[in-house]
């Protein structure tokens, strides 16, 4: 069973490398804000990192880590993540991809408002 007061997780800020090299790493950073009504309650919730090959989030999308978080984030406080460490994927062509955030990917927190827990996009060309 799902327990948690309405929160309402937010990712605030999504910050790539405008370059990565196929099958090598990258770090990403992100702050998540808790814009609800309530604290999370201690719910453990996941971020997503997701690679796609236009600006759209979509299901064909390619998740390529996630971040595990229990805390109890209260309203109006946020979380960052800094220098988190993604491999891209070995079989990339050269060209220009997105990334996106995704928090609560799992839907575990109960959430006033579960549209806005994707980042815009970010551009990153890989080589």
């Amino acid at each position: 069973m799902i327990e948690s007061k309405p929160a309402d997780l937010v990712p605030t800020s999504f910050a790539v490398p405008a370059t990565g090299t196929a099958n090598k790493s990258i770090n990403v950073d992100w702050t998540i804000a808790n814009q609800g009504l309530l604290d999370t309650n201690g719910v453990r919730w996941v971020d997503a990192v997701y690679l796609s090959t236009d600006n759209v989030f979509s299901s064909d999308d390619r998740l390529l880590e996630t971040r595990s978080t229990t805390a109890n984030l209260p309203v109006g406080e946020d979380i960052d993540v800094d220098n988190f460490s993604i491999k891209l994927p070995i079989e990339l062509a050269t060209g220009d991809y997105f990334l996106f955030l995704q928090t609560d990917s799992g839907k575990h927190v109960i959430e006033t408002n579960e549209s806005n827990n994707v980042s815009s996009p970010q551009s990153i060309h890989i080589t």
